[in-house]
């Protein structure tokens, strides 16, 4: 498995960004977005990346922006991934941990964390597509993503 590793980054926009990779991991690392000044933020986004492993990254924000925005500040964005491992990731004072569109067949989101986030998981459906995923752990085999402190105070006027 190709693996990317960063220690910290600090972004703009989008640190990273894959599309149709095979057994890709991206691991261990520490997005700090900037400032909200408009536009789209994004941690990290994976696009069409079949068997794609997300793994022990922390993205967060400085966990300010204007109301009715709160929605361009994504944590992980995931669409059309199959198999993929999103797993231990702690997203902080996001307007949305998770956003999550198309078909996700087999992805399994484990022992994640999210803290302050306006939504914990948005799943996208737009334009008559609904977003798709396949079931969750179970009784015997919890998930144990973990919703802390969603009181939706990151926005600014609300």
């Amino acid at each position: 498995m190709e693996t990317l590793n960063f220690i910290n980054i600090n972004v703009m926009r989008t640190s990273f960004r894959m599309t149709i990779s095979s057994k890709l991991g991206i691991l261990d690392n520490n997005i700090t977005l900037k400032d909200y000044f408009g536009g789209r933020q994004q941690g990290i986004r994976a696009d069409n990346c079949f068997r794609i492993r997300i793994q022990d990254n922390t993205v967060k924000s400085p966990g300010v922006f204007p109301a009715g925005h709160d929605h361009k500040v994504k944590g992980i964005t995931i669409a059309d991934c199959r198999r993929a491992n999103v797993e231990g990731n702690t997203l902080e004072d996001l307007g949305e941990g998770f956003f999550v569109a198309g078909l996700n067949n087999f992805t399994q989101w484990e022992c994640n964390e999210m803290n302050d986030c306006y939504n914990g998981f948005h799943f996208y459906d737009a334009f008559g597509t609904a977003t798709y995923i396949t079931q969750q752990g179970g009784s015997n085999n919890p998930t144990d993503n973990k919703w802390i402190s969603m009181n939706n105070e990151n926005a600014v006027g609300e």
